[in-house]
């Protein structure tokens, strides 16, 4: 979206920014959003690997 350019460059990619502070459709934003993504994304499947854990541990006791 950037490399196209125009007058209102991902005006739905804008709303990213109310969730991850720093976040803009710009080169740097996308770095950051790419940390927030990493990050978010980290913390999902970690607790749905600690759900299922737990799951898996309470039916074999």
């Amino acid at each position: 979206l950037l490399i196209k350019g125009g007058p209102n460059v991902g005006a739905h990619l804008n709303l990213l920014g109310q969730y991850f502070v720093g976040y803009s459709v710009t080169w740097t934003g996308s770095f950051i959003g790419l940390l927030w993504g990493g990050l978010v994304g980290w913390l999902v499947g970690w607790l749905i690997g600690l759900i299922y854990n737990r799951i898996v541990w309470l039916r074999n006791r």
